[in-house]
């Protein structure tokens, strides 16, 4: 969990800090819980709900990589009787309460070495609500139990009542200290961080120990709802000191030299990035603490919302600064293992969806393009993810209308817009070839009718580990109803392109993308990019690099054909998937929709 940086949508909040206290079912009436008689069937029932609970927790510790320290640890004791009664009140009266165990301390993970060895073994990816919400509305809540004792309308005891609002802010303030923990940056010594790290698992570990007594001895005293709640809570705390395990034993800690808060680095690892240096450098200094407004909802597809951050301007007399964010997944929840087949997809426990965009924007910048939106690495409100500038332009297909835009794809009225608008489409198409997108469709391209700028968002889809070569399209293929939009290799190439690409270094991009990909991934990349590179040498030999893009003619052939301008050559030439052919002519090819309108004048 981090609250160093900027902000995301937060998880909803859980239902016992956003429901008022729910009236106590028949069978959990305050004095009743622990001492009121049960017949026989009840007697069978509760054995046969006891036989369930072994089963399952038998079935729940051979899990091993699903790390959850509740499964091993000894039940907490507490004895309520010790919680002295205020005389007056109307609910003071002496209840029968068993005289229970003192209470078993949970275990501290690092101090455990079997344990703290299982933690490192595993993935573990659960995270916390919004803290600071959760903080509050148990605070709130505690209050109110408090208040409705005063007032002679609580269905508590003075004791439970006592104990319920103590435990409440006891968690609160277990989780208002982490979050301030958190937000500080690691020191860059080994021992320091181990220091650091033991602190802050004590203290999570003490709103375990908390929950853990609710859940022995005080579960009476709570709703059903709060109670599960409750439980969540325990497991994110659980999962959230084994991250800081893990931190701490990583080698590479010490190395990232001061750099990252502590709620970055145990973000990192909670979405399967590796505590790389190098990634250091990939995060804003813009945080939480800078923003202007409340974030605002942006928009949201398939998979993932993106929410709109308002920042001051850079000095004071510049205006504010909208930026877009987008977290990052720790799991891949989506179904594009089938576009490509499951063999070569990438690894689906830690998709690293934010580094692949990062990674194509380290290509793009390779190669001197401006194609794509400029982005950063961010946490908001504990979630890390990308800071992003807005597409400008429009989608090329307009779906409120149901229509396309009217864009210059080949216009005598705006030649110059033509013109760069082929060149940047040809250009994405090479960006994507070499990035290996699978997921380039009408709404994740923006193109500006004025200027001919294009930009590609949600970049997501790309870098499988197992899609080495450059494939051409296969027209027959589709997903369902959607046919597949891999473009193929394009059919022309901009000089500066053609330049840039042929000075790329492979030792150079590959110690780039280490933070961001894993080694499979980097070497299918420069497989492609070796791919591309003899295509493009190919591509020079026929006298289809192009200088000009309002000007140049297509060479002459031995057949007299030749003399074509780009969008005539494109047509004739191009497959229907390429960029240009597809939005200009056959979009329904790319999206399934109605072909957009051409704007050519003849």
């Amino acid at each position: 969990m981090s609250n160093s940086s900027v902000g995301a949508s937060s998880r909803n909040v859980p239902a016992h800090l956003s429901n008022p206290p729910q009236p106590a079912s028949p069978d959990k009436t305050e004095g009743t819980a622990f001492d009121r008689k049960t017949s026989k069937i009840d007697v069978i029932k509760g054995k046969l709900r006891g036989l369930k609970t072994r089963l399952t927790a038998r079935r729940e510790t051979k899990k091993l990589s699903n790390y959850n320290i509740s499964k091993s640890q000894p039940r907490p004791q507490i004895n309520l009787t010790q919680v002295p009664a205020q005389p007056g009140h109307p609910r003071t009266t002496a209840q029968t309460l068993p005289q229970a165990k003192a209470a078993a301390p949970v275990s501290s993970a690092y101090k455990n070495h079997g344990l703290r060895k299982l933690i490192n073994q595993s993935r573990v990816s659960e995270r916390f609500h919004d803290v600071q919400q959760s903080s509050d509305k148990l605070r709130q809540k505690a209050a109110s139990v408090t208040d409705a004792f005063l007032k002679g309308t609580s269905r508590h005891s003075q004791a439970s009542a006592s104990l319920k609002s103590k435990h409440l802010v006891q968690i609160a303030s277990v989780l208002d200290k982490h979050k301030s923990e958190q937000a500080k940056f690691m020191p860059t010594t080994a021992e320091e961080i181990k220091a650091q790290a033991q602190s802050q698992i004590d203290t999570l570990e003490q709103g375990m120990q908390v929950i853990a007594e609710i859940s022995n001895s005080g579960r009476a005293y709570y709703s059903r709802e709060d109670f599960a709640a409750l439980q969540t809570l325990s497991r994110e705390m659980d999962a959230e000191r084994a991250l800081l395990v893990q931190v701490m034993d990583d080698r590479k800690s010490p190395f990232l030299n001061g750099k990252l808060s502590w709620g970055e680095a145990t973000e990192l690892k909670r979405l399967g990035y590796p505590l790389n240096p190098g990634l250091t450098d990939e995060f804003t200094t813009l945080t939480d603490a800078d923003l202007l407004k409340p974030e605002e909802p942006f928009g949201a597809g398939r998979q993932h919302s993106v929410q709109k951050l308002t920042f001051p301007g850079i000095t004071e007399n510049d205006p504010p600064r909208d930026y877009l964010f987008k977290a990052d997944d720790a799991k891949d929840n989506s179904q594009y293992e089938r576009v490509v087949g499951k063999d070569k997809y990438l690894d689906k426990s830690r998709p690293r969806f934010a580094g692949r965009n990062l990674a194509a924007q380290k290509l793009q910048n390779a190669l001197d393009l401006k194609l794509l939106p400029a982005m950063t690495l961010t946490t908001h409100k504990g979630k890390m993810g990308l800071l992003m500038t807005e597409a400008q332009g429009v989608q090329p297909f307009n779906n409120e209308i149901g229509q396309p835009e009217n864009i210059a794809y080949d216009s005598l009225e705006k030649p110059t817009a033509s013109a760069n608008l082929q060149k940047n489409l040809t250009d994405a198409q090479w960006l994507d070839c070499l990035t290996g997108q699978q997921d380039r469709h009408s709404t994740n391209l923006f193109i500006d009718p004025d200027t001919g700028g294009v930009t590609l968002i949600d970049n997501d889809q790309a870098f499988y580990p197992g899609l080495r070569e450059v494939t051409d399209p296969e027209p027959d293929r589709k997903l369902g109803d959607w046919p597949l939009p891999w473009p193929g290799k394009p059919e022309l190439i901009s000089r500066e392109t053609f330049d840039k690409l042929e000075a790329l270094d492979k030792d150079r991009l590959r110690r780039d993308l280490e933070p961001l990909l894993d080694k499979k991934e980097i070497e299918s990349t420069l497989f492609r990019l070796n791919d591309l590179k003899q295509h493009a040498r190919k591509l020079a030999s026929e006298g289809k690099v192009v200088d000009d893009w309002l000007t140049w003619r297509s060479p002459t052939t031995e057949g007299g054909k030749g003399g074509q301008r780009v969008a005539d050559f494109l047509r004739s030439t191009g497959k229907p998937q390429s960029y240009f052919n597809a939005l200009s002519q056959q979009a329904e090819q790319l999206y399934n929709r109605p072909d957009p309108q051409l704007t050519r004048s003849v």
